[in-house]
């Protein structure tokens, strides 16, 4: 099978995940945002926000580390996929500690602390999820991705109908996610072990050199979920939580079609990993491909949701989230931005340039952070959409310099 072929079978099994999750993501936020209501759905997102916040630790890059260097190292490689695995728990439950530890500082006082402390456990057990995607990744078998993601979904959905059914309040939906998620750890570990052998004794020199490894590309991811988060967390703060929820529920569409963007380099990411260490020629022949079919993948995307955004939003939710509409137009522009980054970004990875990439998030961080909170206390999820879109817009110039300045400098 040719590198194209593969690269396709393994966006198309991302993608049919994503359709099969998203469809039934659907029914799950329609279920939550009739229930809850925007107040109570804004609590859910600022809750699940923090969680997420908090989960860029417990990646801290071992993601896409562990892929690259299992893909350059196949005679290592279930000695790597363990030590990945058990580390980033070790990862997890050190970033759960510190948002315990900070949760009096950034969570209001009307939330419970059951509620604090289970949005803090979720952390750990969403970290082991994604932790088998470096297998499936590095193999080139994301097809077994779609059992993990649709065993979760289907299994939260039936829980939140269960929490319905029964009127249970809000603590109840973030348990049984903690529940769902877990099973889907199974999932995703039965079917790592039947394509690969894991090495689960720690090898404390490999790990590390993941984590130290990682350190750049674990700031960039911080950063990045900073920027990506901290609008939500700061509107929670000094807005009323149905702000957040509209802001929310704009914003989970907005990610899930940027997910569009992240498979498609996801499936590439292994391969410009090779050829980044062995043959350059074809690593700047795919990289042009690749920027060139996010460019036109971007225009869609952004012309796309512009258009139907009353459609999506009253698709999962109701007339009471109209204030969505308008929020998610105007990220629809960031949408653009965003899937240039993702081919910008991955590329300089692959090349080693995770130190410089993080210096590029760290200035998004600075302008995305200082802009919130000037404007977002007086003009509220209005100006966290348009300052989603100056972050987007800035990183992608930026790292489309400093990629264009290391693609012309390759030679064979």
């Amino acid at each position: 099978m040719s590198h194209t072929q593969v690269i396709l079978k393994n966006t198309a099994s991302q993608l049919l995940s994503k359709v099969i999750t998203s469809i039934i993501g659907l029914v799950t936020r329609k279920l939550l945002t009739n229930y809850l209501g925007p107040a109570g759905f804004g609590d859910y997102v600022f809750l699940l926000t923090y969680s997420t916040l908090f989960g860029s630790i417990a990646d801290w890059g071992t993601i896409t580390i562990g892929v690259r260097e299992a893909s350059k190292d196949p005679e290592h490689r279930p000695q790597i996929f363990g030590t990945a695995i058990v580390g980033r728990l070790i990862l997890s439950i050190i970033a759960c500690l510190v948002a315990l530890i900070l949760s009096p500082l950034i969570i209001k006082n009307a939330f419970s602390t059951s509620l604090v402390v289970v949005s803090a456990i979720l952390i750990i057990v969403m970290a082991l999820k994604a932790s088998f995607g470096i297998v499936f990744e590095t193999l080139l078998q994301m097809h077994r991705w779609v059992f993990v993601e649709v065993s979760a979904s289907l299994v939260t959905l039936a829980l939140f109908f269960l929490a319905v059914t029964l009127k249970l309040p809000l603590f109840y939906f973030l348990l049984f996610l903690i529940v769902a998620t877990l099973i889907a750890c199974l999932v995703g570990l039965y079917h790592s072990l039947k394509i690969t052998k894991l090495d689960f004794k720690l090898n404390p020199f490999l790990l590390s050199r993941l984590v130290r490894e990682s350190f750049p590309m674990g700031l960039a991811l911080i950063m990045f979920s900073l920027y990506n988060r901290i609008d939500t967390i700061i509107l929670g703060i000094y807005r009323p939580a149905s702000e957040v929820g509209f802001y929310g529920l704009a914003y989970f569409i907005y990610e899930n079609i940027v997910l569009v963007a992240a498979y498609i380099l996801n499936s590439v990411y292994p391969l410009l990993s090779q050829l980044a260490a062995n043959s350059l020629g074809k690593f700047k022949k795919i990289y042009h491909r690749c920027y060139l079919s996010m460019l036109g993948l971007g225009l869609l995307a952004f012309a796309g949701t512009y258009l139907l955004a009353p459609v999506f939003v009253y698709l999962i939710s109701s007339s009471r989230f109209f204030p969505s509409i308008a929020i998610l137009r105007i990220l629809s522009l960031s949408l653009f931005f965003s899937y240039l980054n993702h081919t910008t970004g991955f590329s300089l990875i692959a090349l080693g340039k995770q130190r410089q990439y993080s210096l590029i998030t760290l200035t998004a961080l600075v302008f995305n952070i200082g802009a919130n909170l000037l404007y977002v206390p007086i003009f509220g999820f209005t100006a966290a959409a348009w300052i989603t879109v100056g972050t987007e817009a800035t990183v992608q110039l930026l790292s489309l310099f400093l990629i264009t300045r290391s693609v012309q400098s390759l030679r064979d």
